[in-house]
């Protein structure tokens, strides 16, 4: 049951792309929560960073603006190439526990979890703007093969790649 403060909900503005992220997320969070509870959690985590005030983004003990800023950028420029916490880690100037808190405590989840949050937006630009297979995609996002893509992209989105893909595709990218 809700506690009361949330008896009624008050409706925020966002974008129709924050809103569609945020539904979801929100249902492969009602869908997992049976079965796969981690990665429930994992979509609410998203969910509550997303909706995090501006200017709340930098917890306390979280990662400074520059290093958030680096660490964002580098995983960015290198989605296809294999990122390691080490190589984060050495760009933020920390070592690898202590960046892997200060990440978590900033952005909402762990690194891991936010490069394959990033990998997935990254797949569904793809999908929604070009013609690739989704084989070439899941290449060009980092992932090991449309294996891991679908696998990821499902826990991530709820559905399949293909099934996303068919219901959010504009017809100028066919």
């Amino acid at each position: 049951m809700l506690a009361p403060r949330f008896a009624e909900a008050t409706p925020i503005q966002l974008t129709a792309q924050a809103r569609q992220e945020l539904v979801d997320l929100l249902t492969t969070a009602r869908h997992a929560v049976k079965d796969d509870p981690e990665s429930a959690h994992r979509a609410l985590d998203l969910v509550a960073s997303m909706l995090r005030p501006a200017g709340a983004e930098f917890a306390v003990g979280g990662l400074a603006p520059w290093q958030l800023r680096l660490v964002c950028n580098f995983i960015d420029d290198h989605i296809s190439d294999r990122i390691t916490i080490d190589d984060l880690a050495s760009l933020a100037r920390l070592s690898r526990s202590h960046f892997t808190r200060a990440f978590k405590a900033s952005v909402g989840c762990p690194p891991h979890n936010f490069i394959l949050q990033q990998r997935i937006e990254r797949a569904k630009e793809l999908m929604l703007h070009s013609a690739e297979p989704l084989v070439q995609i899941a290449l060009i996002c980092g992932l090991a093969d449309q294996s891991h893509f679908s696998r990821t992209f499902r826990a991530h989105a709820g559905c399949t790649p293909a099934a996303w893909r068919r219901v959010n595709r504009q017809p100028e990218a066919a």
